[in-house]
């Protein structure tokens, strides 16, 4: 076992397509790794396995984000962070982490961080957050209430850049990590050549490679679709307070004038009756907008996953022909399960969401056919001013209501549009072909194992 490492202060680099992967039991002791974790973490293999994975936690990385991983992992669900860790040497090196339920344990996949933009702003956060523990420590709280405290600091945190939650915070950053990582990694060459067993796994690894950069492909259309969802929520309010007002703006100037023009106050009564139902519509749709939006999110999570472990099956089948000594087939299939997993679980969370997205494109359609109506009215109405000679009279209430008609095609025009989106993306995708390509490869990985070599025996946070 590793004695006890201080940080040195040196800071070193992941490599820009290195992939970090390794398996833990349920209390994160470490079984399988591959050889970039050892090389990476300056460990030799023997001070690894069987050591708790918290031996490569640095001091810098608050008890906070530890907690919410272990919050999330504990009800069943996937973690993403960045994370600081210190190497045997003493040098830090940070990465983007990924932390999956497997089995009884858990398996961890680290890229280098590739998005500055969130990498700044989680590591800023993580300072705010180690303040606020040693704080409440200072206080004479206890770990777990340091913990809690850091947890509590952390969520705030994360709602000032923007974010609703932690999750929407890792559904939006692994993606992205995801899709630099890809730029960056060099794609399974379908030239490369091996014999034997390796061979088949490699030749089929390649085909999966190809269905998930497919699958990869959607990400753009989810990704647009989500900031869509995101600004017709936002604006929905905003739009149903404008609508009213112009609505009770039309009405009180037709009521100046009903004598000498009474159909105008006719008008403003039915397009304020109409109002008022695309109003009530607009405001119950906004939440249904948002539940959309986390679900496209969700997707996008779930697929980006399967192509992170999509590729730990393809460099764990290389390490393997390599001859490793840390990792053997049983490892390969644990991957391959959780890239089966990955895959169900994605189908299985875009067939709810494609529910919510059909009921939020149809109550979008029906809010788009609403409001048509409605400023149909107020376009009629308009036109009725002069016809009854009142422009002089109404000259003080005109110029809001045009200024209604000139925004109306612009938001006929975006709901048109996010309904058709939604009818898109609400499309199912068959993960069939794939899982059965993964199947492929675990049943091939059987053969991997080296003559007169037995399969590794496993002795034993994630992170």
């Amino acid at each position: 076992m590793a004695e006890h490492v201080e940080p040195t202060g040196a800071v070193r680099a992941v490599g820009a397509r290195d992939l970090i992967f390794s398996t833990t039991d349920g209390r994160g002791v470490i079984e399988s790794a591959n050889q970039g974790f050892t090389r990476v973490a300056a460990h030799p293999w023997a001070d690894l396995v069987g050591a708790p994975h918290n031996i490569i936690r640095h001091p810098q990385m608050p008890a906070g984000a530890f907690k919410l991983m272990w919050d999330t992992l504990q009800a069943g669900r996937p973690f993403s962070a960045y994370v600081q860790n210190l190497a045997g040497d003493g040098a830090a090196y940070w990465v983007f982490a990924t932390v999956t339920p497997l089995g009884d344990g858990y398996l961890s996949v680290r890229i280098a961080p590739g998005v500055e933009a969130f990498w700044s702003a989680a590591a800023g956060a993580y300072a705010d957050v180690l303040v606020a523990e040693r704080q409440a420590r200072a206080e004479g709280l206890g770990g777990v209430a340091v913990a809690e405290a850091g947890c509590a600091r952390l969520a705030e945190r994360i709602g000032q850049l923007g974010f609703a939650d932690a999750e929407e915070f890792m559904h939006t950053v692994l993606p992205a990590e995801v899709v630099a990582m890809a730029e960056r990694r060099r794609p399974v060459d379908p030239a490369e050549q091996h014999a034997g067993p390796v061979g088949s796994v490699l030749a089929t690894c390649v085909a999966v490679d190809r269905e998930v950069a497919g699958l990869m492909a959607r990400l753009d259309g989810l990704h647009a679709l989500a900031g869509r969802l995101q600004e017709v929520e936002r604006d929905a309010l905003a739009a149903v307070a404008a609508l009213a007002e112009v609505t009770e703006l039309a009405q009180h100037a037709s009521a100046t004038v009903s004598q000498a023009a009474p159909v105008l106050l006719s008008t403003a009564g039915a397009m304020s009756t109409l109002g008022d139902e695309v109003g009530e519509m607009l405001a119950d749709l906004a939440p249904e907008l948002g539940a959309a939006r986390r679900a496209v999110l969700r997707v996008r999570f779930r697929i980006a996953l399967a192509r992170l472990h999509g590729d730990a099956v393809v460099d764990a089948a290389r390490e393997i022909d390599r001859g490793s000594a840390q990792l053997g087939p049983e490892h390969l299939a644990q991957l391959c399960a959780c890239l089966r997993d990955d895959l169900a679980t994605a189908s299985r969370d875009l067939a709810d969401g494609g529910a919510v997205l059909r009921r939020v494109g149809a109550g979008l359609e029906v809010a788009h056919e609403r409001l048509r109506r409605t400023d149909r009215f107020l376009a009629t109405w308009r036109v009725q001013v002069p016809r009854y000679q009142v422009s002089r009279q109404l000259a003080p209430y005109v110029s809001p209501i045009d200024g209604r008609l000139r925004m109306s095609h612009e938001q006929l025009a975006a709901l048109r549009d996010l309904a058709d989106r939604c009818a898109a993306e609400a499309q199912p995708f068959d993960d069939g072909p794939l899982r059965v390509l993964v199947d492929r490869v675990a049943a091939a990985a059987r053969g991997l194992a080296p003559a007169g070599v037995p399969p590794l025996s496993p002795t034993g946070g994630p992170l």
